[in-house]
């Protein structure tokens, strides 16, 4: 996906407000991070670093899921992808608990 200049830009202006490291370790809510295992757009060691700059996180990984976890723009299927359900059920337990 192309970015403009002018995110950079804007990055550079805003850069202490824009950094995901301190955005996050500033977290004073739980949240969660799931992560596909087969994710080629979004290395795990970014997923695991979030996960370590808080204690507020819960990190789940999805074996087989891709960075979009099966599915695909537009979805056409009826089937709903396995990898996709995975994170459906995580999120549902995330919220419930």
């Amino acid at each position: 996906m192309p970015h403009a200049y002018q995110f950079y830009e804007d990055f550079l202006a805003h850069e202490d407000r824009l950094t995901i490291s301190k955005s996050v370790k500033g977290l004073q809510i739980p949240y969660l991070i799931v992560h596909g295992a087969e994710d080629k757009s979004v290395a795990l060691s970014e997923a695991i670093a979030l996960h370590e700059w808080s204690q507020n996180s819960t990190f789940c990984i999805v074996p087989k899921g891709n960075h979009v976890f099966g599915s695909k723009q537009p979805w056409d299927n009826p089937q709903i992808p396995t990898e996709l359900e995975q994170v459906f059920e995580k999120t549902i337990d995330f919220i419930n608990n």
